[in-house]
């Protein structure tokens, strides 16, 4: 499915938006509730739904991704920092949806 480099690249940039949004959300005295990062391959029964590619699920907080990143590949995209987008991506819809419940 995935290799243990993109693995842990993937870890690193979720970690770097955790410390983000839990210093930003404990500034205005809430605490910040953590995604899941489910990783799979080709496509996964969600409580949202089946998918492919990445997506975060608002029912159940995660965010999904499969790491061979098929839809980046599809558009010639590439590379950690496209990946790195991905995941930020995923996270700011948990940020709104986790919001929008406050």
């Amino acid at each position: 499915m995935q290799n243990d480099n993109t693995t842990a690249f993937l870890s690193t940039i979720l970690a770097s938006t955790e410390d983000f949004w839990g210093a930003t959300f404990k500034a205005d005295g809430l605490t910040y509730e953590e995604p899941k990062l489910v990783l799979f391959s080709g496509m996964i029964g969600t409580d949202c739904g089946v998918v492919s590619g990445s997506s975060y699920c608002a029912k159940d907080h995660k965010i999904y991704v499969d790491p061979t990143f098929a839809e980046l590949q599809k558009i010639g995209a590439n590379g950690e920092l496209a990946q790195a987008l991905i995941i930020t991506r995923e996270v700011a819809y948990h940020v709104q949806n986790i919001a929008a419940e406050m």
